[in-house]
């Protein structure tokens, strides 16, 4: 399946992202709100991204206004109620972190 990562506001942990993906061969793009990276305040009300060549997007902490139609989706993000490390306690810090759920996803050890 090609999957493309659509990734959200610069912070130390999306730059660790970065380099995962980098370090594992993946398709990623920073989400963008009016052609600019998304800020922290823009990452939920991102543009809508082309995902032509792409069979599956994975959102990391950004989602666009409008989702592409006809893809696959799934979200790595712990910031939002629903979302898949919201409201996890401190013994689950890794599990809760969307580094934690990166590294779950592509199948890897920290």
């Amino acid at each position: 399946m090609n999957t493309l990562y659509l990734l959200g506001a610069k912070d130390p942990e999306m730059d660790r992202i970065v380099e995962v993906l980098e370090s594992q061969g993946q398709s990623f793009e920073f989400a963008t709100k009016n052609g600019e990276r998304v800020s922290p305040s823009s990452a939920y009300a991102a543009d809508t991204p082309n995902t032509d060549d792409y069979d599956r997007i994975i959102y990391i902490e950004c989602r666009p206004v409008q989702e592409p139609k006809g893809i696959e989706s799934k979200i790595i993000d712990h910031h939002r109620e629903g979302d898949p490390g919201y409201n996890k306690g401190p013994s689950q810090y890794w599990e809760a972190s969307s580094l934690g759920q990166l590294f779950d996803q592509l199948k890897l050890t920290p």
